[in-house]
């Protein structure tokens, strides 16, 4: 079946703008920022203003807060920073079209977007200021490049050198992604190992690119560590909590209830099936060679990154966000051929004209009904009400009439809603707040993480102060002092 181009285009555009509808709502009702959505929220803030974050560390990448200085423009707000990486989810969902378009058609984009549309690890990150999806989209758009270079056309031009600005930008979006660069990365010879040879200077200067476009990092992670790998030591650390095996049972259990959902993981399995057929096709009869290049294109380096991330990192859902992405893709090209197959065979054959169509129609109405179903849920579930650590900072900002320091344990998003200088708890800023004059907010009610004898040091330190009064949702569950003028 053969859309006509403005149907094609029209498409995505109408699922990606009903979704955008259900994704701002559900945003406007989540309620406060999470703790990473918070510390690089403030990040982005401190880029372009005089407040300043105690909360970053050299392992987190700056992507996401360069971006997020975008929000500034109409304020920033929760809704707002969101608002950006919601944008960058929904161009991620259009390269999923577009990537499975490239290799296939129409149809297939369509099973593959309205899948990716269902699946639980897109949906629940799609409101979130988190980097996942955004740097997702940037390897996708990397793939893209690489097919439509070496693939698709009969010389690759330099339309390559876009290429390592990609990766780039996904490595500084998020430092983990570099597990599905490699995976690409590695893929590239295989499939394409003689064009890489034929076309050795423009790949060199390719290449070449990649390592200026480095430079920046390595030198940051020098400055930073010591070391040019320090940063991603720093970051492999903070992740590397549990060990591989216990990883890897938490994502199979998560398989259909947090990573596919129960109607896309049908069509991840339905990827990977014709990937095995094609597999087996080739091997017996040398036959669909190009079948085996595409699939080899989508699992090679997904499978790749899964590997890494299980081997590397503790569980969670988001990080394998890319992986999963490509195995919808994978699925979505794998109905479309079955539909193909299935109108092409003798006994239909030229009976039913209209079975394409049909075929089409019932399955894009299964995965869009899932995926709407979804959607809706997510929406209803979204707990819009006040967090007592929102209720604080907020508290603290009414309170504030000037240049002030908020002091906590573990807490960033007070940091965020008070607009406050952010310090930690600790003993040296127990020092500070006694040697200038500053007003000064110290926060108790997640003081268990510190030692006792520093806790105690903050109540002594606030003897005599200034107690806010407490006020909304959950405002006994924690104590404001007000230091200074």
């Amino acid at each position: 079946m053969t859309w006509p181009r403005a149907t094609g285009a029209a498409v995505p555009i109408v699922l990606l703008g009903l979704l955008a509808v259900v994704a701002v709502a559900t945003m406007a009702n989540l309620g406060q920022l999470g703790y990473d959505e918070a510390i690089y929220a403030s990040k982005a803030r401190s880029y372009v203003s005089d407040v300043t974050v105690d909360w970053w560390r050299p392992y987190r990448p700056p992507g996401i807060a360069v971006a997020g200085t975008l929000a500034g423009v109409v304020g920033f707000s929760d809704l707002a920073v969101r608002a950006v990486t919601l944008a960058g989810g929904l161009a991620t969902l259009a390269l999923v079209w577009l990537v499975t378009r490239q290799l296939w058609d129409s149809r297939a984009a369509l099973f593959a977007l309205l899948g990716a549309m269902g699946a639980p690890v897109v949906l629940g990150q799609l409101p979130l200021f988190h980097n996942d999806v955004a740097s997702a989209g940037l390897l996708l758009l990397l793939m893209w490049i690489l097919w439509d270079q070496f693939e698709t056309r009969p010389t690759p031009t330099r339309m390559l050198l876009l290429a390592p600005a990609v990766a780039a930008a996904a490595f500084y979006t998020r430092y983990g992604i570099v597990a599905g660069i490699l995976g690409i990365g590695l893929t590239v010879p295989l499939l394409w190992a003689r064009r890489l040879l034929v076309h050795a200077r423009l790949v060199g200067a390719t290449a070449l690119v990649g390592v200026v476009l480095l430079l920046p990092h390595l030198a940051y992670a020098v400055s930073a560590t010591g070391s040019p790998l320090g940063v991603l030591a720093a970051a492999r650390n903070v992740a590397d909590s549990t060990e591989p095996s216990v990883s890897l049972r938490s994502y199979v259990s998560w398989i259909r209830p947090r990573l596919f959902g129960p109607v896309p993981v049908v069509l991840a399995a339905a990827g990977v099936g014709y990937a095995v057929a094609a597999a087996i096709g080739f091997a017996l009869r040398r036959q669909g060679a190009d079948h085996l290049r595409r699939q080899l294109w989508l699992l090679l380096p997904a499978a790749i990154a899964a590997g890494i991330t299980v081997m590397v990192s503790h569980a969670e859902a988001r990080y394998l966000m890319f992986p999963v992405m490509l195995l919808i893709i994978s699925g979505g090209g794998a109905l479309s051929v079955a539909i193909s197959l299935l109108v092409g065979a003798p006994p239909l054959a030229g009976r039913v004209a209209a079975l394409p169509i049909l075929c089409t129609v019932v399955v894009a109405i299964v995965l869009a009904g899932y995926a709407g179903a979804a959607a809706i849920r997510q929406l209803r579930d979204a707990d819009g009400r006040p967090t007592a650590w929102q209720t604080a900072g907020k508290r603290i900002a009414a309170d504030a009439d000037g240049p002030c320091r908020v002091i906590a344990a573990v807490r960033p998003q007070i940091g965020w809603y008070t607009r406050c200088k952010i310090l930690r708890m600790n003993e040296q800023t127990a020092d500070a707040v006694r040697a200038d004059g500053l007003t000064t907010y110290v926060v108790f009610g997640d003081e268990a993480a510190l030692r006792p004898d520093v806790a105690a040091k903050y109540r002594d330190l606030v003897e005599g102060a200034v107690r806010l009064p407490p006020e909304g949702e959950g405002g006994d569950e924690y104590e404001i002092y007000r230091l200074g003028p």
